[in-house]
């Protein structure tokens, strides 16, 4: 199947060119600038590769503001990063970019008409040591008080933290955020579920808390159910490539190339499949010459465990020297991420977002709208292309679809028949609304409500003044939403909080992100095979059980633990060993609650990592097996002895799903 190639209008805007000469924007981009004054909220819905971060940071710098941009992922902000920088240059608007690592210039930063500032958890810390600062709250306090118009690019994690108080100092920092006239938050579609409830409730947030007076969500076309919930939160402009302006048409550019689309491979493990498919095309790859910008493949999995087990075979099996593969996932640090003058780049989610790659061919997987999208989107950007889809057997009856389709098909005709394979599997917006749901946006409110009441400056009629007010936003938010038949119940939960030891503990361990825990990680073959710079990383706990080489593992009170795997094997199936009564079956637990939580792994008995939560505290829920049907790799949970466990946040996500499905 031949995908057509896109083509989007550019226009002659004279404002435009007053701030960036010779630049022609497109017609979303001249909206969103036409409109910037006039209009609060916006959401632009546009394709992969068409300048949506541009649409948003233009129209900031030219007036000066200063901004937080929001990007799922720590490989996204990177990717932006630069990106800005490059319009700020070609712009001639001079900017300082704040970095920890290396030394400050007075005089470049004196020069500066804007602060460039990255922030995610590792260089925090390092601005915090640099800065000789006692702690997080301090260092962002000292960072935001910049006299200069501040571009910030971080992650919603190190915003929520704020909001949450998890941060010494958060209450001031709330003022400093003040100084912030915009939000934009790239790639909203990517969020679902917790992390979904958690993003809508701080739009909701922001405005109590009189901060980022305009809020510009960049996106692919949400589902249904995320765009009645934005209507009725901030009621976006929606605009779209198919917005006109007025501003007469001078070109039209060509943003995707043609692209062949393989889909008819046989069903079954998708790393065999992407094997299959690399053997047939490797005499070609090793005519090829991959330079600095061109990547010859790119390969995509939903598991980083996929991938590695994929660059193993790669090495083993079709003697591919590791010199020549590019490694971008989450199991590798991010100083090891690179995709320059490599043969092959194998990636997971971390790559799917923002990295522009000029690339010939590329192998992926996809199981949601979202990500096919975005991850179909790497290819043909700069040349045409041809696209390889691989896919389990449970995902066969929706690629079936693809052969109703003609020989050549528009690109928009395409993308119209993915929304339809993936519907309703992409945001799990219903979560919003549920019990969970409610529960995780109200702890956000409650930990707030703390903080107030342990202000000692406060009187007894602040604190009053502003719980009520607290109280308020919540039960407004909730009948925005069409939730508030919940919210009796939840607040009853937080009244008896004392005798709720469950909710005590979610409230201590809560975060952005619904996943399970992330492991400070030392990987000895990272090391051997020259990767010394990516040897030390943050992982997530259930990956490295399931396929770890697992050496050593200590704990640490302060930064909880430590492991040293010598590299990953042959996949090995975890499962937890749980001692708890039927009876108990989808009621919340704290794992210190129970005599014993051990991580059992394959048929090698005991992992070592068994005892995990003698030192870690977590709330979780156990729910019937029956469930696995509607389980998909978004969902961290694992079997266990009765059915499935999930700890953390993700426990309201699994209980809500037996609710849903099971009628639990």
């Amino acid at each position: 199947m031949i995908i057509t190639k896109y083509k989007i209008e550019q226009v002659k805007c004279q404002e435009y060119e007053k701030y960036w000469p010779g630049r022609y924007p497109y017609q979303h981009q001249a909206a969103v600038f036409s409109n910037w004054n006039s209009q609060r909220n916006f959401l632009v819905t546009t394709k992969t590769g068409s300048g949506k971060t541009v649409a948003a940071a233009f129209p900031i710098v030219v007036y000066e503001e200063s901004a937080v941009f929001l990007y799922p992922t720590n490989a996204l902000v990177e990717d932006q990063e630069k990106s800005i920088a490059n319009m700020l240059t070609e712009m001639n608007y001079p900017y300082y970019s704040y970095k920890a690592e290396t030394d400050f210039d007075r005089n470049l930063y004196e020069q500066a008409r804007f602060i460039l500032l990255k922030i995610d958890a590792t260089n925090l810390e390092h601005f915090r040591r640099l800065m000789h600062k006692p702690s997080k709250g301090k260092a962002l306090k000292d960072l935001f008080s910049q006299p200069k118009p501040i571009l910030l690019l971080t992650n919603p994690d190190t915003l929520f933290y704020i909001l949450t108080f998890f941060y010494a100092h958060s209450g001031e920092l709330l003022g400093y955020l003040q100084k912030f006239n915009s939000v934009v938050l790239d790639e909203f579609h990517l969020y679902a579920g917790i992390e979904l409830a958690h993003i809508l409730f701080m739009l909701e947030y922001f405005k109590f808390l009189g901060i980022f007076h305009r809020t510009v969500l960049l996106s692919a076309t949400p589902d249904k159910e995320v765009k009645q919930l934005l209507d009725v939160l901030i009621n976006p402009v929606e605009i779209t490539s198919d917005t006109k302006t007025g501003f007469p048409v001078i070109n039209w550019r060509t943003s995707t190339h043609e692209i062949k689309f393989v889909y008819d491979m046989e069903m079954g493990n998708v790393v065999e499949q992407a094997i299959s498919i690399v053997k047939k095309m490797l005499p070609e790859l090793h005519n090829m010459v991959p330079t600095v910008n061109e990547v010859p493949l790119v390969v995509i999995f939903n598991s980083v465990i996929d991938a590695i087990y994929f660059e193993d075979l790669l090495i083993k099996d079709l003697n591919i020297s590791v010199d020549q593969i590019g490694s971008y996932r989450g199991l590798v640090g991010k100083e090891a991420r690179t995709v320059k003058n490599k043969l092959i780049v194998v990636g997971t989610s971390a790559i799917e977002v923002g990295i522009d790659f000029d690339c010939r061919y590329l192998i992926f997987e996809a199981s949601d709208r979202a990500s096919f999208l975005q991850r179909i989107g790497r290819i043909g950007r700069h040349r045409p292309g041809s696209a390889f889809l691989v896919y389990g057997r449970e995902h066969g009856q929706e690629v079936d679809a693809f052969s109703e389709l003609p020989e050549s098909v528009e690109r928009d005709s395409f993308e119209k028949v993915i929304e339809q394979i993936f519907e309703g599997r992409d945001s799990l917006a219903w979560f919003v609304r549920t019990e969970g749901g409610i529960i995780t946006v109200s702890a956000l409110v409650y930990r707030l409500v703390l903080s107030v009441a342990n202000e000692r400056q406060a009187t007894k009629e602040q604190r009053k003044f502003i719980q009520k007010k607290l109280d308020d936003l919540l039960q407004a938010y909730c009948e925005k939403i069409n939730a508030t038949n919940f919210l009796p119940k939840v607040r009853r939960y937080f009244k008896r909080i004392k005798d709720l030891k469950w909710l005590q503990v979610y409230l201590n361990t809560m975060s952005f992100r619904a996943g399970s825990k992330n492991v400070k990680v030392y990987d000895i073959r990272e090391k051997n095979i020259g990767r010394e710079l990516g040897a030390a990383y943050e992982a997530d706990l259930q990956k490295v059980l399931s396929r770890g080489s697992i050496i050593s593992c200590s704990f640490e009170k302060r930064n909880g633990y430590k492991i040293v795997v010598n590299g990953y094997t042959t996949f090995k199936k975890i499962s937890v060993l749980v001692n708890v009564r039927d009876n108990e079956m989808c009621l919340f637990k704290t794992t210190k609650e129970v005599p014993e939580i051990l991580f059992l792994k394959g048929n090698s008995g005991i992992s070592e990592l068994a005892g995990y939560f003698r030192q870690q505290e977590q709330l979780f829920v156990i729910v019937p097996a029956s469930i696995e049907p509607y389980l998909d790799w978004r969902i961290s949970c694992y079997p266990c002895n009765i059915g499935y466990i999930a700890f953390g946040g993700g426990a309201f996500l699994l209980r809500e799903l037996c609710k849903r499905f099971l009628n639990i």
